[in-house]
């Protein structure tokens, strides 16, 4: 510890006079030497909340004792606050003309640094509070279908009810949510699609279309195809876009559109024998699995298969939700602008002719 953040003093009481080391001056926001230190100069400085705790100190080392006395108080200078800790014991045994002494220790920066960790911890714990109330409310407007402000007052209630803390009941509904509550798999798709839809309209209305005339089968009013490929579930059979329009074929078996997204990257050759990049996917490639899926499309771009013919191979899958679809719209233009050719294999049960795209 620094020699400016320690000061030491002595205090003869008999005759009321202080001796204060300079480190002790500068504390207190004085010039060394500059002016004869007094009990009325120590208090002056200290905030009048902390002044009769400190001079209590000093009456209980007074008073004798084996070990010294200390009290954390404040120091206010025309410059700045700081926060010390003084330590005071008895110089002189009973009996002899009674002497004061101790230290004043600097503890500012220790507290601040306290102090922050303190005030993180208590944001998080907030933020953390209203993220959880945000998920109950989320789960009453599902399973009852009420706006927010009603699904807050909801859980208000039942704190008062129970005079249980808000968050702790946000957490209970949220638990018992998770472990009991099932989304039926038709639910989960419409959910999915409703989410979905809109990055694929944005995306593919980026490319050339116009406002709600977005493609099920993913044709660009210039003739270019994705490869037939086009959202949907495994059996083909309409959800609430309709059967030709966004979420076309969401409906889906549950062991089908559950089924955990796997992604491998193989090397090979193409059928003219040049090299070429596989991207095989296998499972359901919903909502919560298409970032995952853009990531290794972005992979597939990488470095390593430079100059290989790229292929993404969805011939396995289940499900293919919009949001997916609109990230193949991204990684297609993206292939182009790179001069790289590009095909996509459609999932095995919407029959398309995999077309290969060559760069202009």
């Amino acid at each position: 510890m620094s020699s400016e953040t320690v000061g030491t003093f002595r205090y003869h009481v008999a005759d009321d006079t202080w001796t204060w080391s300079e480190a002790m001056y500068r504390l207190y926001g004085y010039e060394p030497g500059g002016c004869t230190p007094t009990t009325a100069l120590l208090t002056d400085r200290v905030p009048t909340a902390d002044r009769e705790r400190l001079l209590s100190v000093f009456a209980a080392a007074l008073r004798g004792g084996d070990a010294p006395t200390s009290e954390l108080h404040q120091i206010t200078t025309p410059c700045r606050t700081r926060t010390v800790v003084t330590l005071v014991e008895r110089a002189t045994p009973p009996g002899e003309p009674p002497e004061l002494h101790g230290y004043t220790v600097d503890v500012s920066v220790p507290v601040r640094r306290v102090a922050a960790r303190l005030a993180d911890r208590d944001v998080r714990a907030a933020v953390d509070g209203h993220r959880l109330v945000d998920q109950a409310i989320g789960v009453l407007t599902l399973l009852h279908g009420v706006e927010r402000d009603a699904g807050f007052g909801l859980l208000r209630w039942l704190s008062q009810q129970s005079n249980t803390k808000l968050r702790t009941v946000a957490g209970r509904i949220v638990d018992a949510a998770r472990q009991s509550v099932r989304v039926p798999p038709d639910t989960a798709l419409a959910l999915d699609a409703a989410l979905s839809d809109a990055a694929l309209a944005d995306a593919v209305r980026a490319d050339g279309v116009a406002d709600g005339a977005v493609p099920a089968d993913g044709v660009r009013p210039d003739g270019a195809r994705l490869d037939g490929v086009r959202p949907g579930g495994v059996d083909g059979a309409s959800a609430p876009g309709g059967p030709a329009g966004p979420g076309a074929g969401a409906r889906a078996s549950a062991d089908g559109v559950h089924e955990p997204l796997r992604i491998a990257v193989d090397s090979g050759v193409t059928e003219e024998g040049e090299p070429e990049a596989v991207l095989r996917v296998r499972g359901a490639v919903d909502l919560v699995a298409t970032p995952d899926f853009a990531q290794a499309l972005r992979g597939l771009m990488g470095a390593q298969h430079r100059g290989a013919h790229l292929c993404v191979d969805l011939s396995d899958v289940a499900h293919l939700t919009s949001a997916a679809l609109a990230e193949l719209h991204r990684f297609r233009h993206q292939a182009e602008r790179r001069g790289r050719s590009l095909t996509v294999r459609p999932p095995a049960h919407l029959p398309a002719p995999a077309r290969r795209h060559q760069p202009q």
